[in-house]
């Protein structure tokens, strides 16, 4: 599947306004907020990893859709970051700390799908409110999903999240 046209990995995707597809297979590297806008569909395709760097966040106010397989999960996570076996502690751990920030979806976000995706090192500290009359959020909030469209429909399924300074999710409303 892809929607819109290919979004080019060829150099750090900047802060702004993204829709289209990233393509399977490929490494992004993320250098700020990634923001889907009211109406754009953002489609990640299966085996992407995404390197989130300088505390990115995904602001979705339109569709956004992973869609990873078992033989080819999506990645996002913050490459200064390496997972801990064994025992962890607070200090020795950055499983605890947060690298990059987390998927902020408004009231206007009508579809979210994440599917075989490693959500990894998320819960950076937000800096400024990624959207208008967010109905908890507050700058330094450090969830790795939040949702906030009662009428939206939210689809989580065989993915998971490792590490979070904080709550991984909040949830106000949705299907």
């Amino acid at each position: 599947i892809q929607v819109g046209k290919p979004i080019s990995n060829s150099a750090t995707l900047p802060a702004g306004t993204y829709k289209g597809t990233m393509l399977a297979n490929q490494t992004y590297t993320v250098g700020g907020d990634i923001t889907i806008n009211a109406g754009d569909t953002l489609l990640i395709q299966k085996g992407v990893t995404i390197k989130m760097t300088n505390g990115a966040n995904f602001i979705v106010n339109g569709d956004l859709i992973f869609l990873g397989t078992k033989d080819a999960p999506i990645t996002i996570t913050d490459p200064r970051r390496h997972k801990t076996t064994g025992t962890s502690t607070l200090a020795t751990d950055s499983a605890y700390v947060g690298g990059w920030g987390g998927i902020y979806c408004s009231n206007t976000s009508k579809l979210v799908v994440i599917k075989w995706t490693h959500l990894d090192f998320g819960g950076a500290a937000l800096k400024a409110l990624p959207f208008q009359n967010a109905t908890s959020l507050k700058t330094g909030a450090q969830f790795i999903l939040y949702f906030e469209n009662p009428d939206g429909v939210f689809i989580m399924e065989d993915s998971w999240m490792y590490g979070s300074p904080d709550d991984a999710t909040r949830f106000y409303g949705g299907h």
